[in-house]
């Protein structure tokens, strides 16, 4: 057979390029072919529930964005969130550079009285720049030692020498030692620069011994004894208790002034006896007591450097004395007694000093000196010219004074 011609050639040619001018539609529409669909790109909806959406063939297909979680529902984060937090574990308390966490800010629900808490010093129970005393704790307390001694009575002569008459024993040559009592107060802070509370303090061990003996001549009530050859004793007890209770106010950072009601107890009680060179004893009693009432009024200044706290208060006040004696006398002839009371005006004054130590953030330990003198109050010994059992004749003597002075060492708590 013979090669084609190259008329035969440019008709083939001129077929097959007709061919591939005849769209896909036409083929499938003559030879029953499904056009193939292009696949749909799923897009996120900026406010609802994803949609669909179907590209042209012809175009070209955008790459596809993030999938966005749905605010409809409640649906995880999506893997692609690269920023989750990792759980931090909590401080050991035992390491070396633990740092406790400040305090939680305290609320008004939390703090009804609207104390402002902002200057709080953690390492300290004393607020910065604010009173040193009752602002950054509700309570204090404190519990003290003290030991203090007092002064003797007013000179009174109680045996004299005979012949002559010179002084031969006096109540000043009784001389009272140091005695310890309790001293105990308890504060409540109502207000950022205020507090109230109650303070008490008492001794009741102070005595007094004294003799005479000789060719003497020995006072008693109403009367006096003597003997050539006569030996006298003397006793004499006192005891002091204070309760007080107070309002403090700050009125500057070291500065507090205080007003309160205070009541004294002063309590004596003096015994004489004689013996001389005739049988039997003579003996008397004398008890007196002091109840101190009324008003005072003070200042409390402290300064305080690290742990170190120094305090100065002073106290004064006009009382009311409600006195009451009673003497019993046995000279031989069968006891008898007498009594007498009376009112009148009294003062007392306080003057103090004090340091302390802080030792945790709310315990110290304090030292301190006091001293307190009392005036317009009645004196056993003294009791013993203005009496006279046997004559059932007695009256008061209530301008007697008294100094007490002495240490005190104890511990503070606050909270």
């Amino acid at each position: 057979m013979s090669r084609p011609t190259g008329l035969f050639r440019v008709i083939i040619g001129l077929w097959c390029a007709s061919l591939t001018t005849v769209s896909w539609g036409q083929i499938s529409a003559n030879y029953g072919f499904d056009s193939p669909a292009a696949p749909p790109i799923r897009l996120p909806s900026p406010t609802g529930p994803i949609y669909e959406e179907t590209a042209t063939p012809d175009a070209p297909t955008p790459p596809s964005p993030p999938r966005l979680p749905r605010t409809d529902v409640d649906v995880p984060a999506p893997p692609y969130n690269t920023h989750v937090s990792t759980p931090v574990p909590p401080p050991d308390p035992y390491s070396l550079d633990y740092v406790p966490a400040p305090p939680a800010p305290i609320t008004e629900e939390g703090n009804p009285h609207g104390f402002d808490f902002s200057d709080y010093d953690s390492k300290s129970p004393k607020m910065k720049g604010f009173p040193e005393d009752a602002f950054n704790y509700r309570w204090q307390v404190w519990a003290d030692a003290i030991f203090m001694t007092r002064s003797q009575a007013d000179g009174f002569r109680l045996a004299s020498q005979l012949p002559g008459g010179a002084e031969a024993f006096n109540t000043s040559d009784m001389d009272f030692a140091f005695r310890w009592g309790p001293h105990i107060g308890f504060y409540y802070s109502f207000s950022e620069s205020a507090s109230v509370g109650v303070e008490f303090f008492g001794i009741d061990g102070w005595s007094a011994h004294g003799e005479a003996a000789g060719n003497i001549s020995v006072a008693f009530p109403g009367t006096s004894l003597q003997s050539e050859a006569g030996a006298a004793a003397f006793d004499y007890n006192s005891t002091l208790y204070s309760t007080e209770i107070n309002v403090r106010h700050h009125t500057y950072d070291w500065l507090a002034l205080l007003a309160g009601f205070r009541w004294i107890e002063l309590g004596e009680k003096f015994a004489g006896s004689f013996a001389s060179d005739q049988p039997g004893v003579s003996a008397y009693g004398i008890d007196v007591n002091n109840h101190l009432y009324g008003f005072q009024t003070g200042v409390l200044a402290s300064t305080r450097r690290d742990d170190w706290c120094g305090d100065i208060w002073a106290k004064t006040g006009i009382y009311g004395n409600s006195a009451n004696q009673r003497t019993a006398a046995n000279l031989g002839n069968g006891p008898v007694s007498v009594g007498a009371e009376a009112s009148c005006a009294a003062f007392a004054g306080e003057l103090g000093v004090g340091i302390s130590k802080q030792f945790t953030d709310r315990l110290s330990a304090r030292i301190g000196y006091q001293a307190m003198w009392l005036s317009g109050v009645a004196l056993a010994p003294e009791q013993i010219a203005a009496t006279n059992p046997q004559l059932g004749v007695a009256d008061m003597v209530n301008d007697g004074s008294i100094f007490y002075h002495g240490g005190l060492a104890g511990l503070e708590y606050v909270w």
